[in-house]
């Protein structure tokens, strides 16, 4: 059996980060330990490293042979829902159930919380789907209940 180390990356989404319970259930069962990491904000990537390591030094050199399709498997979860963009007059209207979840469940009012959901907002995949619908600088955004400038 060849050694094998399995990372789940992208932790910093909260899609995905709700997730890690049962994807570390689902690779128990099987017998594989997985990592946890977020290139993004570099979480668990030192953890990762340290045990690529401690694999590499148990390898003893061998001739390398060319690696088959078969001999890894790719394990990607069932997508949770896009992030849509729509309009509703002058605003443009986020439509992700995740997001709309973790804003509901947050008081916007308090000026921290705000910021954070603008951070959470303002994430890659959300930001370039805003720019792909035509928002600019200073539009209204929605997403579920919370509306701002952009």
């Amino acid at each position: 059996k060849k050694p094998q180390i399995v990372a789940v990356n992208k932790i910093d989404l909260p899609q995905v980060r709700e997730r890690m319970p049962e994807i570390r259930k689902v690779f128990k069962e099987i017998g594989i330990k997985v990592h946890f990491i977020s290139a993004f904000t570099g979480e668990g990537v030192s953890e990762l490293m340290a045990e690529v390591l401690k694999e590499l030094e148990l390898i003893t050199p061998q001739e390398e042979s060319p690696a088959d399709e078969e001999s890894f498997a790719v394990f990607h979860p069932q997508p949770r829902g896009d992030t849509r963009i729509t309009r509703d007059g002058d605003v443009f209207v986020i439509e992700n159930k995740s997001l709309e979840r973790i804003i509901e469940g947050t008081d916007a009012t308090k000026t921290e919380a705000k910021r954070q959901l603008i951070g959470l907002l303002n994430r890659p995949h959300t930001r370039k789907a805003l720019e792909r619908a035509g928002a600019k600088t200073g539009d209204r955004v929605r997403c579920g209940s919370f509306e701002w400038r952009w």
